[in-house]
């Protein structure tokens, strides 16, 4: 790419700015003192390509509007492989830009910003980045808040390199301290967890001597309940059920008798009507030959049969809806009785188990346990009674006497389990306590070691990354070191009036000057400012060369502000004559502003700015 001529309206300080027939070799000097505007074409040139300037940002580009003016407006146009192309560039009060590229016959390349700047990386083969720190030299460079050794990198094509490398570098540390830290916080953990005396089987255990202590309470619970309200049936039940109990015994034997009746009327029917010759020499009375006392007899028959089932029915209801209900009753109530009478009789270690009984006497709890046999020794009191029950041949008074005894026995024990069970339950508090805490310790310890796993999977993965970063970086490194072996030796001598001939980068990514003087490589930052600026200027030359010869391109324009500004007369002529001889290599078109123009240099054009003068046409 080389300008060929730049059309300026209302930009910086010009209110119209036109340079014209631009030499496409050699140097282009921009003259002029302090404020005159040699910047400022730096930045038209920049501006008009790209859309934005080393000094502002994208969105304050309306800042290069000259004062009172509404918009500022620039065209470059430039030749890039062997074609013609217009650059047109617009911006507004309000920061709001137009842009098309057109080529030689006037035709739309691309009419928006966005599409300008997308063509134009296309067509050259870089965008602004490469542009401002590999052809684009600006006077502020030497305050810039990077120090050169940055902008080094940046035009070796390592400073991501580094910069990656770093950030691993600090990473890994970080996470080597987290994983030190977590190590420490581990063992603490491990000897935490050795402090605490578990017995794995402990709290299993206690847990199933109080679901046994609470089996049995519930169990004492429910006959306390059950036995008065059954005592209350059975003494209700009992009259009814002797009562009834008679009423079918009478009903039995009229039914008996009612059976035995409808029989001898029914035989004697039988003999009158079938075989009345069995009769015959027995003396009986005349009516009973007749027909119609057989019939009678049938009639008699029937009517007895009627009343016999009728009481043989009342009875079946009697025992089926008045007798069974109450022994049912009876039964169930016997059998309550019966668990009482056990429970009652059977000694606490015999109802509870061996882990139970363990528990408590590892407790001392057996002091407390209530007087048992107490029923067995009441000679009132007969294991035969569930069975009298049953048949209620029991005496309320009898009945109500043992319920009473049996509950208060049964009482007592539920009392002793609630006993039992609250010093377990304290007991076990305590185990779940320690449990939960070991537990909990545990699980910390679990985590601690999966964190320190992905740590130290974290060191491996980042010392392999920061092995194949390096590994990855020596090809740019011995590129660039190629580069300044090959192209930089000439420039550095001369631009360092050669007190340095050569230059290069080591592995980690320190850059080192050549000195003949001492013989040896001094770190960049050894040397002063003014020759970091000489060293990053030979640099740009050597590297903006590469760039355009690895983008296929014939030639480009390079622009440099002020570069000379640390240099004395001698080395800035030296260094213009470097310049002059290096735009017959691939950075043919060399811009160069400057207060004065040197003797003995040959310039291409020299384009002379004048202070508080708003328009330059040359």
């Amino acid at each position: 790419m080389i300008i060929t001529e730049v059309i300026a309206e209302n930009f910086r300080k010009y209110e119209r700015l036109h340079l014209k027939d631009l030499p496409q070799l050699g140097l282009i000097l921009v003259t002029g003192r302090n404020e005159s505007g040699k910047s400022s074409i730096g930045e038209a040139l920049s501006f008009g390509l790209f859309g934005r300037t080393d000094n502002l940002t994208a969105d304050r580009t309306n800042k290069l509007i000259h004062w009172g003016a509404e918009e500022a407006s620039i065209t470059v146009s430039f030749v890039h492989a062997g074609n013609t192309y217009h650059l047109k560039r617009r911006v507004s009060k309000l920061g709001s830009q137009q842009a098309s590229l057109l080529d030689d016959q006037q035709q739309v390349l691309a009419s928006t910003p966005t599409a300008v700047d997308q063509f134009l990386t296309r067509l050259v083969g870089f965008n602004y980045s490469t542009f401002s720190r590999t052809f684009y030299w600006s006077q502020q460079l030497g305050t810039e808040r990077e120090p050169d050794i940055t902008n080094l990198h940046k035009m070796a094509g390592i400073k991501a390199y580094a910069q990656l490398d770093d950030a691993l570098q600090q990473e890994l540390q970080s996470a080597q301290e987290s994983f030190d830290k977590l190590e420490a916080d581990h063992k603490a953990t491990q000897a935490a967890q050795a402090a605490i005396s578990v017995d794995t089987q402990r709290l299993p255990d206690l847990l199933e001597v109080r679901e046994v202590l609470e089996d049995r309470q519930k169990q004492s619970q429910a006959l306390v309940s059950a036995i008065p309200t059954g005592s209350e049936q059975y003494l209700a039940g009992h009259a009814s059920y002797q009562r009834y109990r008679r009423k079918s015994r009478w009903l039995g034997r009229w039914s008996m008798l009612g059976m035995i009746s409808l029989l001898l009327v029914l035989a004697a029917w039988a003999i009158l009507t079938l075989v009345p010759q069995w009769l015959d020499g027995i003396h009986r009375p005349d009516f009973t030959h007749e027909p119609f006392f057989a019939r009678l007899l049938l009639w008699v028959g029937v009517g007895i049969a009627i009343i016999t089932s009728f009481v043989l029915f009342r009875g079946w209801y009697v025992e089926r809806y008045r007798l069974q209900p109450l022994r049912e009753q009876a039964n169930q109530f016997s059998h309550i009785l019966q668990t009482g009478w056990e429970q009652a009789n059977t000694s606490i270690d015999a109802m509870l188990g061996g882990k139970s009984t363990q528990y408590l006497q590892e407790r001392h709890l057996f002091s407390q346990v209530p007087e048992v046999g107490k029923l067995a020794s009441d000679l009132s009191l007969s294991a035969d009674m569930p069975k009298q029950v049953r048949e209620y041949a029991a005496l309320p008074d009898q009945v109500r006497y043992t319920g009473n005894t049996i509950s208060e026995d049964l009482k007592q024990r539920g009392r002793f389990f609630g006993q039992c069970m609250t010093s377990l339950d304290e007991d076990v508090s305590k185990e779940r306590s320690l449990v939960d805490q070991f537990m909990s310790l545990n699980r910390e310890a679990a985590e601690q070691t999966a964190q320190m796993t992905a740590y130290q999977q974290e060191l491996k993965v980042k010392a392999k990354a920061s092995e194949l970063l390096r590994q990855s970086s020596q090809f740019s490194i011995a590129r660039f070191n190629q580069i300044v072996q090959q192209r930089c030796q000439g420039l550095l001598s001369d631009f360092t009036h050669s007190h340095y001939n050569s230059l290069e980068i080591n592995n980690d990514f320190a850059l080192r000057v050549l000195s003949d003087e001492k013989g040896d490589y001094l770190d960049f930052d050894e040397i002063s400012s003014g020759t970091q600026r000489q060293i990053s200027l030979a640099m740009r030359m050597a590297l903006g060369n590469s760039l355009v010869e690895s983008n296929d391109t014939e030639s480009q324009f390079i622009f440099l502000d002020e570069p000379f500004a640390f240099f004395d007369a001698e080395r800035t002529s030296a260094a213009l004559q470097s310049l002059q001889e290096a735009t017959l290599g691939h950075l043919k078109q060399a811009w160069v502003t400057m207060q004065e123009v040197p003797e003995g240099v040959a310039v291409a054009k020299t384009i002379h700015c004048l202070q508080n003068e708003p328009v330059l046409e040359v």
